[in-house]
């Protein structure tokens, strides 16, 4: 529940793991506060010691702030309009009028890899936008973080037309701090333990039930 800048009793694959870390950390008492997407990746001051938004850690991204080591893997996901007919293949996406949310991996990957026939409309902000053009029809597929256009298609069923596939783009999760963040250390070490003692993937079996989604080739 969101208060303010607050929110009160979170739930969810991240919410658990900022917990399990401050729990590892001795950390007696955390407060979660709001930390939207459009602005994780300025370099201006933080107003949290970090950030676990489901943001992939690369080069560019990385020069501004600090990320922790990768707590998740994470590939792109394709979330068709209903009524489409479902495509096979990555080749089959590129005849598709595509959408992805601004600042995002998925944006990237269309534009730079992908470069679909017609220009993909782009959504600022947040995915609300992108996930209502899909609905819509106005976007034929949307390319997201797996976990997200999976959890939004369980959301909202009936909504659209599924999560056809994931494409495979060996990206990685990580928590955003300041640049040069004293916290870093201490944060990467609470995620290598908390991996290797079956922490994280006892987290991930419970909220990220996705693991089925088939690999677009």
């Amino acid at each position: 529940r969101v208060t303010g800048t607050t929110i009160k009793n979170p739930t969810g694959f991240e919410a658990g793991l900022a917990q399990a870390i401050a729990k590892y950390l001795s950390i007696p008492k955390i407060v979660f506060v709001r930390a939207p997407f459009g602005g994780l990746f300025s370099p201006s001051s933080k107003p949290y010691d970090f950030a676990m938004e489901e943001a992939t850690i690369t080069v560019a991204r990385a020069k501004v702030v600090s990320f922790s080591a990768p707590y998740f893997d994470a590939n792109q996901g394709v979330l068709i309009r209903k009524g489409l007919t479902k495509p096979t293949s990555i080749a089959a996406l590129k005849s598709l009028q595509l959408c992805a949310q601004a600042d995002t991996t998925g944006l990237a990957y269309v534009q730079h890899t992908l470069r679909p026939a017609k220009q993909a409309l782009v959504y600022n902000a947040s995915s609300t936008a992108a996930f209502d053009a899909v609905e819509a029809g106005k976007c034929d597929a949307l390319i997201l973080d797996v976990p997200i256009v999976v959890a939004q298609s369980q959301k909202k069923k009936g909504a659209y037309g599924g999560v056809v596939g994931q494409i495979v783009t060996h990206e990685g999760y990580g928590a955003i701090m300041e640049k040069g963040s004293a916290l870093k250390p201490s944060v990467d070490k609470a995620i290598k333990a908390l991996k290797a003692n079956g922490t994280i993937g006892t987290l991930q079996r419970r909220w990220l039930p996705f693991t089925r989604v088939p690999v677009l080739k």
